[in-house]
Order: structure tokens, then C-alpha cells, then sequence
């Protein structure tokens, strides 16, 4: 399966503790490997784990809240 590439504008949501909230990609770093979104007013940054493959948020470990891209809007999945 490809890896969705992110794009500026992409919707993404994010997934914290069973609960998803919407979210819209601002900022694509170091080649894709770190972005930066706006999700219920603030902007979250997340960065691509080596171990897992996922895109998981920048001050946590690889279990913590993490960024599904091109999914829209969380109600719909």
C-alpha cells in the first residue's frame, strides 16, 4: 500500500485517546517527515516514527495522539 504524501491544505485527524478530532495541515518539514496542523484552534506539530511508521505528536512517545492523513472529516470514518 502507498503512503499518502501530505499536502498544504490536506485534511488529516488527529486520534488521542479513542476521540478524533479535525484537522488541517499548515506546515510539511523535513520532507514530509514533520507537520504541523491547526486542530480545534491551536496547531500541533507530529513527526513520522521510525519504529511504528506513523505520524505521532512531536512531544510524546510513539504511542500518543497520532495524525491519520487525507481521511477528512472524522465523523465519516
Amino acid at each position: 500500500m502507498a503512503r499518502v504524501q501530505p499536502e498544504l491544505g490536506m485534511e488529516a485527524v488527529v486520534e488521542e485517546l479513542g476521540e478524533r478530532q479535525s484537522a488541517v495541515i499548515v506546515g510539511i518539514e523535513d520532507g514530509g517527515r514533520r507537520l504541523v496542523v491547526a486542530c480545534g484552534g491551536e496547531r500541533r506539530t507530529f513527526t513520522l516514527r521510525a519504529l511504528t511508521g506513523k505520524h505521532v505528536e512531536e512531544s510524546h512517545f510513539y504511542w500518543g495522539p497520532r495524525l491519520r492523513l487525507g481521511v477528512g472529516r472524522p465523523d465519516h470514518h
